[in-house]
This record gives C-alpha cells, sequence and structure tokens, in this order.
C-alpha cells in the first residue's frame, strides 16, 4: 500500500515529467501533473484511458477536439484520445492511465 498527499508532494516541471510518476504497473500508472502559468502540454495521442483529477488550479483541456474549462476538484474520465491542456494561472492535478484491455 501507498499513501500519497497530493497536496504536499514534490512535483518537477512537464520536461522532468517522468520523476512525477507514483506509481506503476502492468495495468495503470498514476502521475502528478503540475503546470506554471502559461505552460502546456501538447497534443499527444493516449493509447490508454485517462482519469484526471484536479488538485488545484484551472486550466483549458481538449480531448479530440472538443474544448473544456477544468477547475480545482473536477475530474475528467477519458477513453484513448488526443489531449492536450494549457493554464493561464497555473494548475496541478492527478492523472491515471488505465491499460485497454486486450
Amino acid at each position: 500500500m501507498n499513501i500519497f498527499d497530493l497536496k504536499t508532494i514534490k512535483t518537477f516541471p512537464y520536461k522532468d515529467r517522468d520523476k512525477n510518476v507514483l506509481f506503476k504497473s502492468d495495468g495503470f500508472k498514476t502521475r502528478v501533473i503540475k503546470l506554471a502559468e502559461n505552460e502546456e502540454i501538447p497534443l499527444c495521442e493516449m493509447t490508454d484511458s485517462v482519469i484526471f483529477y484536479v488538485i488545484e488550479g484551472e486550466g483549458e483541456i481538449v480531448v479530440n477536439g472538443e474544448k473544456n474549462r477544468i477547475f480545482t476538484n473536477n475530474c475528467i474520465i477519458t477513453e484513448p484520445a488526443k489531449i492536450s491542456l494549457k493554464t493561464k494561472t497555473g494548475i496541478k492535478m492527478l492523472g491515471i492511465q488505465i491499460k485497454a484491455e486486450k
């Protein structure tokens, strides 16, 4: 069992995102994502289902071309998709990738 305090956990910039992985197994991977003011995650094609939980902040997420504003305590769930994210004010999220069944 692992217990993480998501409010105080140390995070690294997006370019070092592999350091933000909290847990990884054959079926899923969990990481903290933190973007500073005016940062973004470029469009990426996710082959896994994804759950994002916004710990704090706000931003704009684009999933398969559909834009939505996201805020603290929002939970976003998507099947494999093309996803991008940007923020003007900063955002901290928990991201969970769940491998598709074969």
